[in-house]
């Protein structure tokens, strides 16, 4: 509802109007979205596909195993940055982010995987019902319903189909990053990029972005959460330092460069090559230069 005042200065409501911009759902859309929900669900429970070791929310993950071990290490009082932690896979995050994982192990395993799972599902959902709404959809019912359907189309991506089948923590880092740039800016703005920054250093290019913007207050402010990330993770980690002195620097323990399925800038530099060395590098160097100008 507003007010608005009568001739004589009386005031009175008047209902509240969508504006002209909101929109909703054609039914052209809702079908194809249906159709492509109806896809991923058969191909991602088809047994003759993927098999024993195939697809499923509710196993124990690789990374996410990472993540609990790394967990249980902290409340042993251990380290995380010695040697591998699942197997020969070590931990690759920054402290504060298994400071944060610490809370994992209050759960069996499986349990702990079926919950993250939900919360990752979580995550996607709800960024793609606030990019909907963000460019200019009703916030109502279908609005939401829709955005359940594009979600769930959303596994046929290989981005966000890996992040489930890894166990990966990308989604809730998308999440925390949407929410400096999906909802309008307040004295808050920056912090859900400088906490995801704090979990995995790569959103922190988010910040460049910020100052492109001109958010120069949302840049300082999630530089100065990310710095806060940094304090927490000293204090929580027994080898936190060793991170940040030379585990951070060594590109070895974060997998293969020539990995078909990473899909890096660098790893793609290196598979144009051929093989790791100066020509793979210094092409990696060109083309960064060329797509950060763009």
């Amino acid at each position: 509802m507003s007010l608005t005042e009568t001739p004589d200065g009386v005031p009175q409501s008047v209902a509240w109007t969508s504006p002209p911009s909101a929109r909703r759902p054609r039914a052209a859309l809702w079908v194809i979205l249906l159709v492509l929900a109806l896809i991923v669900l058969k191909r991602d429970t088809n047994p003759f596909i993927f098999g024993e070791r195939g697809l499923n929310l509710f196993r124990l993950s690789p990374d996410f195993m990472v993540y609990y071990t790394a967990g249980e290490h902290l409340s042993n009082g251990q380290g995380v940055y010695d040697g591998g932690l699942w197997g020969p896979l070590p931990f690759t995050y920054p402290p504060f982010s298994a400071a944060v994982f610490r809370v994992l192990p209050l759960f069996p395993p499986l349990d702990a995987a079926i919950l993250w799972a939900m919360v990752c599902a979580g995550c996607l959902v709800a960024v793609t019902i606030g990019v909907l709404v963000q460019r200019g959809w009703r916030p109502d019912a279908g609005t939401a319903a829709l955005g359940v359907l594009a979600a769930w189309g959303a596994m046929s991506l290989a981005p966000v189909r890996e992040s489930f089948f890894y166990g990966q923590i990308n989604l809730v880092l998308m999440l925390l990053v949407s929410l400096d740039f999906l909802r309008r800016r307040d004295r808050l703005s920056g912090i859900g990029v400088g906490l995801a920054a704090g979990l995995k250093l790569t959103p922190a290019i988010f910040i460049g972005v910020m100052l492109v913007q001109r958010r120069f207050r949302d840049a300082a402010v999630a530089t100065g959460t990310f710095l806060a990330t940094v304090v927490i993770g000293l204090v929580m980690v027994p080898d936190a330092t060793k991170f940040w002195t030379s585990a951070l620097f060594d590109d070895s323990r974060i997998g293969a460069l020539d990995n078909p399925g990473a899909q890096s800038l660098k790893s793609t530099a290196v598979r144009w090559i051929g093989h790791e060395g100066t020509g793979a590098t210094l092409l990696w160097l060109v083309l960064a230069v060329v797509i950060l100008a763009a």
